[in-house]
């Protein structure tokens, strides 16, 4: 390799890496804010109860730099932000942004996703449970974004170039990922499906049900609405 060659990969090398760090940050910011709306929302829920003199459960934990939790009553969310930068394939349609079509770096994003899992499938440690990908979030280098996700998830916030991600839109996204788990009821699996339980699954689950539980476990998913 000469040195102009190497000049090349060395520039190259450089500016890649340095964008994916920026998105990196932008990224992290992004989910700091989303945790601390889903704490606000549980916290304001909580005083809700009080003056109810609900007895209902409200939880909220952050895991750490990557991860938060959300219980309430029979639900949960689970925050997670990856830690890798992602590209799209190029018939995406994030392409024909018109930022992205103005500079290339503008199409790297940083990835958040929310889960629904059933609250006791985290409270029992019932690691066979599922959960469901209710939205993932993706934010570029200026903090443009966009959803994808179910229901309301799935088009409120398609408009790219000219939306950025702020703590009015983390509590929106929050509240409505928590509405859906809500609705999003958990169905009588088929006959068939737990019919039979090894012995091994019973020991493992300590005393607490040894059916892997989900809330369309058994049935048909469809990802876009959450139905059978």
């Amino acid at each position: 390799m000469n040195q102009e060659q190497y000049k090349k990969l060395s520039d190259h090398f450089i500016q890649k890496s340095e964008l994916k760090q920026l998105v990196y940050r932008q990224t992290l910011e992004t989910f700091s804010t989303l945790k601390t709306s889903a704490e606000n929302i549980i916290g304001e829920l909580k005083k809700d109860l009080e003056e109810q003199k609900s007895e209902l459960d409200l939880y909220y934990s952050n895991i750490g730099s990557y991860e938060a939790e959300m219980r309430f009553a029979g639900d949960a969310l689970l925050l997670q932000m990856h830690t890798n930068v992602f590209a799209f394939p190029e018939e995406h349609f994030i392409y024909n942004s018109n930022k992205v079509q103005a500079d290339v770096q503008n199409g790297y994003f940083g990835m958040i996703l929310i889960y629904n899992f059933l609250a006791d499938s985290l409270r029992f440690n019932r690691f066979a449970d599922v959960g469901y990908l209710l939205g993932r979030i993706f934010v570029n280098k200026d903090m443009n974004f966009f959803v994808q996700g179910r229901r309301q998830l799935s088009f409120l916030y398609q408009d790219f170039d000219n939306q950025f991600f702020n703590e009015n839109v983390a509590r929106d996204i929050v509240q409505n990922a928590m509405g859906q788990a809500i609705d999003f009821d958990l169905f009588v699996p088929p006959f068939d499906d737990v019919k039979e339980v090894t012995l091994q699954q019973r020991i493992v689950q300590q005393g607490n049900t040894a059916i892997k539980t989900g809330k369309r476990l058994g049935f048909i998913y469809n990802s876009a609405e959450g139905e059978t």
